[in-house]
C-alpha cells in the first residue's frame, strides 16, 4: 500500500500553507516562534516520502523566513532580530536534516520488509515445489537414519509396495522391505554409504505388502544437519524391472530368430545340397563298383590300379563332407504359425536387435512408418528374421561409408499387400550382382554361407509376397518386400 501524499496534492498543500505562514510572520513578530511554523512545511515534506522534496520545503522556508524579516517592521535591535531570524533557519535545517535520517531510515525498513516477504515467498513456493515433486515425482525417494531405520519416504514407494507412511515410519528397512537373501550383502552397502564411500547404480529387490517383487537401482547420498554431522541417507531408487524385463524378452526374441534362421537355413539348403552331393554319392558308388570288378579280376595291373580308385573314393567321400559341414550348428526344429500382427511393431523389435551394432558404426537409423495401415497375416518369427538379415546386410554395406545412413518405411503395396523398403545409402551394386544375390548359396562375404538372402526369399514366397532390391537414388541399395493383409484389415 502507497501510503506518499501525490505530488499534485503536495504542491497544493505546499502553496497553501506557505502563504499562511507568511501571513503569521509578517502580522506580527514572533521570532523564533515562526520558525515552529515553518516546520509544517518540512512535516510536509516527509509525508511525500522522498528526500528531495524535504530539501525542497526546507529551501521554501528559508526564503520566506528571509522575506519576512525584509518586509516586517521589526521593535527590537537589529541584532536580537538577526538572532532570532538564524535560530528560526537553523531549526528548519535540523529538522529537514532529521527527517530526512529517518525517512532513509524508513525507507531502508521497507525495503529490507519487502524483501523478506519477498523471501520467504520465493521460500514458500519453492518448498511447495519440492514437495509437489517429491509427492509425483515417479522414482523412490527414501530418507533413513544411520541406524537403517525409515525416517521418510514418497507416495510412490507407497503406491509400488503398498505400505503406508504411517505403517513402516521408524522400523528397519532391511528386515521391512528386502528378502532375506539380499539383506546382508545391501547392509554392507549402506554401511559404506555411511563411512562415507558413495555408491552409485547398486541394485537390489524389494518387496511389496503381497510379497511381489521389483528390481530397483539406488542412488545414495549423505545428509548432514546443520552442524555438519552426518544423521541418515537420502536414497534415490527407480523400478528398473520393466527394463530388465524387455531386456530379457529382447535376448529371448534373439534366441528365438537364431534358432529360425538356422531352421530356415537347413530347409533352403536342402535342395542345394540334393544337388551339389549328387555328384560325389554317384562318383562314390561307381567307384566302388570298379573296386569290385578289380577285386574279381585277378590280373596284376587290376591290382595295380586299385590303390588310385581307392584314392579317389576317399576325395569324394572328403568333398560330399565338406559340402555338409555348414549343417553340423542346426540341430533344432521350430514351427511355423501365421497370426494377425502389426508389421510397424515388428519392425521396431528388430530396430532394437540391430541399435548396437548401428551405434558402433555410426549409423543413423530412421523409421517412416505408416501409422494406417493395416494389419498383416504373417509368421512373426520369420518376417523378424528376414528384417534382421536385410538389415544387417544394410548395416554391413554402410560400414566404411562417410554417408551412414539407413532408412525404413512401410507403405501400402500396389498389389494390395504392405510393402516394406529398407533404404540404405552404401555402394550399391550393379545390375548384374543384383539379380545374383537371391539365388541359392550366392554370398559376396568371404565367410558367408550364402544363403542370407535365398533363405529371405524363400519365407516371402511361402508368405504369398516378393522379395526385390533396387538402387537408391543418390547412392546406395533399397530392399523391398511385400506381405499380405489380414482378412479384415
Amino acid at each position: 500500500m502507497n501510503d506518499r501524499l501525490p505530488l499534485p496534492l503536495l504542491v497544493f498543500l505546499s502553496l497553501l500553507l506557505a502563504l499562511l505562514i507568511l501571513w503569521f510572520d509578517l502580522s506580527d513578530s514572533y521570532g523564533i516562534v515562526a520558525g515552529v511554523a515553518y516546520i509544517s512545511l518540512i512535516l510536509l515534506g516527509l509525508a511525500s516520502g522522498r528526500s528531495r522534496y524535504v530539501y525542497l520545503m526546507a529551501v521554501l522556508g528559508t526564503v520566506l523566513s528571509m522575506i519576512g524579516y525584509l518586509i516586517t517592521v521589526e521593535s527590537s535591535a537589529w541584532w536580537a532580530v538577526m538572532i532570532n531570524r538564524g535560530l528560526t533557519v537553523l531549526v528548519i535545517w535540523i529538522t529537514a536534516i532529521l527527517g530526512i535520517k529517518f525517512l532513509r531510515r524508513e525507507i531502508n525498513l521497507r525495503t529490507l520488509i519487502s524483501e523478506r516477504k519477498q523471501a520467504e515467498e520465493n521460500f514458500r513456493k519453492e518448498h511447495q515445489f519440492n514437495v509437489q515433486l517429491v509427492k509425483t515425482a515417479p522414482v523412490i525417494i527414501l530418507t533413513l537414519d544411520t541406524a537403517g531405520r525409515i525416517i521418510h519416504c514418497n507416495p510412490y514407494l507407497e503406491e509400488l509396495t503398498r505400505y503406508r507412511l504411517e505403517e513402516v515410519q521408524g522400523k528397519d528397512w532391511f528386515t521391512t522391505f528386502l528378502p532375506e537373501d539380499e539383506r546382508g550383502r545391501i547392509k554392507q552397502v549402506f554401511n559404506n554409504s555411511i563411512s562415507g564411500i558413495r555408491t552409485r547404480g547398486n541394485t537390489n529387490t524389494i518387496l511389496s505388502k503381497s510379497g511381489k517383487r521389483y528390481l530397483i537401482e539406488w542412488f545414495d547420498n549423505e545428509l548432514f544437519d546443520s552442524e555438519g554431522k552426518l544423521i541418515g541417507i537420502l536414497a534415490i531408487g527407480m523400478d528398473i524391472s520393466a527394463r530388465r524385463d524387455a531386456e530379457k524378452r529382447i535376448r529371448d526374441l534373439q534366441n528365438e530368430i537364431l534358432v529360425a534362421s538356422r531352421m530356415s537355413a537347413v530347409g533352403e539348403l536342402g535342395t542345394a545340397l540334393a544337388h551339389e552331393l549328387n555328384q560325389p554319392l554317384t562318383a562314390l558308388a561307381n567307384y566302388v563298383h570298379a573296386c569290385r570288378r578289380m577285386l574279381d579280376d585277378d590280373s596284376s595291373a587290376a591290382k595295380n590300379t586299385l590303390p588310385g580308385v581307392m584314392e579317389k573314393i576317399l576325395n569324394e567321400a572328403d568333398r560330399a563332407a565338406s559340402i555338409i559341414v555348414h549343417l553340423r550348428n542346426f540341430l533344432e526344429y521350430g514351427s511355423i504359425e501365421r497370426t494377425r500382427e502389426d508389421i510397424n511393431a515388428i519392425i521396431l523389435d528388430a530396430c532394437e536387435l540391430i541399435i548396437a551394432g548401428a551405434e558402433l558404426r555410426r549409423i543413423s537409423i530412421k523409421c517412416n512408418l505408416d501409422t494406417e495401415i493395416p494389419s498383416v497375416m504373417i509368421d512373426r518369427i520369420q518376417i523378424q528374421q528376414v528384417l534382421f538379415n536385410l538389415l544387417n546386410n544394410s548395416l554391413q554395406a554402410l560400414e566404411h561409408q562417410v554417408k551412414r545412413e539407413l532408412v525404413i518405411k512401410t507403405v501400402t503395396g500396389t498389389e494390395g499387400g504392405v510393402e516394406i523398403l529398407i533404404q540404405d545409402s552404401g555402394p550399391g551394386a550393379d545390375s548384374d550382382l543384383l539379380s545374383q544375390r537371391f539365388k541359392h548359396v550366392f554370398s559376396e562375404k568371404k565367410q558367408g554361407l550364402g544363403v542370407g538372402l535365398s533363405i529371405c526369399q524363400s519365407i516371402i514366397d511361402a508368405h504369398g509376397g516378393r522379395l526385390w532390391q533396387t538402387v537408391t537414388p543418390g547412392g546406395g541399395t533399397t530392399f523391398h518386400f511385400t506381405v499380405p493383409v489380414a482378412a479384415g484389415g
